[in-house]
């Protein structure tokens, strides 16, 4: 560019061409400077390979059986939705398609005895009989009736998971839905993991008792009648 200026320069002030001539010129004699000045060329030159550098720290490793362990934990929660979920329909079915037939066991036993007992005689240890919503009605005066004294074995346990009651297939016990309360100071824990119940003054209590204990304890059984 330089050196088309001076061009300009001396085409303008020395000659003293008219403007036409003048612009044909500087138009002419730049485009020919411009396009003889040697562009460089672009080059990628390489050099020899440097040291190798110092290894960098190893990354924290994939914990394989901490996932395993997150996935086995997600399934249980899915299972027991899936078992809640059951156990309602089956409540809801008993509820409009079945009575129950409820019986003492022929002699005492420990809670695994009795329920032994009960499924021999075509039932189990009692369980629907004591919701509240059981059809045909409140069964606590039958209950009533075949309770004498002492404890009665009933189809709950905590024995999964210490402090959390529920029926053997797997669905939570609640006395907010059933025809009893806990009695005072129960369930007490420590080694009494299975369910009992018992009568005080015409009203029906839930109790804790040790599973091998078979001192005086029958179990309550019921059994399905289709209506």
């Amino acid at each position: 560019m330089l050196r088309c200026s001076i061009v300009v320069l001396f085409v303008v002030f020395v000659t003293f061409m008219d403007a036409q001539q003048c612009i044909k010129l500087i138009t002419s004699l730049c485009d020919d400077a411009d396009t003889s000045i040697p562009q460089p060329t672009q080059q990628t030159i390489r050099g020899k390979a440097g040291p190798k550098g110092d290894k960098g720290d190893t990354g924290d490793s994939f914990n394989q059986t901490e996932e395993l362990t997150v996935m086995k934990e997600n399934l249980r929660q899915v299972q027991d939705v899936l078992t809640e979920i059951q156990n309602r329909l089956t409540t809801l079915e008993d509820k409009f398609n079945n009575s129950y037939a409820l019986t003492l066991t022929p002699r005492v036993g420990t809670f695994e005895e009795a329920r032994n007992m009960c499924i021999d005689m075509g039932g189990d240890l009692i369980q629907r009989s004591l919701l509240i919503n059981a059809l045909p009605g409140n069964y606590t005066e039958k209950i009533s009736s075949l309770y004498t004294s002492g404890y009665l074995w009933i189809e709950i346990t905590d024995r999964v998971v210490e402090g959390s009651w529920r029926y053997l297939n797997g669905e939570v016990f609640s006395d907010a839905n059933v025809i009893g309360s806990w009695a005072t100071g129960e369930p007490s824990g420590g080694s009494e993991h299975c369910g009992s119940i018992f009568f005080r003054s015409g009203k029906l209590y839930f109790n804790d008792l040790n599973c091998a204990r078979s001192t005086s304890e029958f179990g309550i059984c019921e059994k399905k009648i289709p209506n």
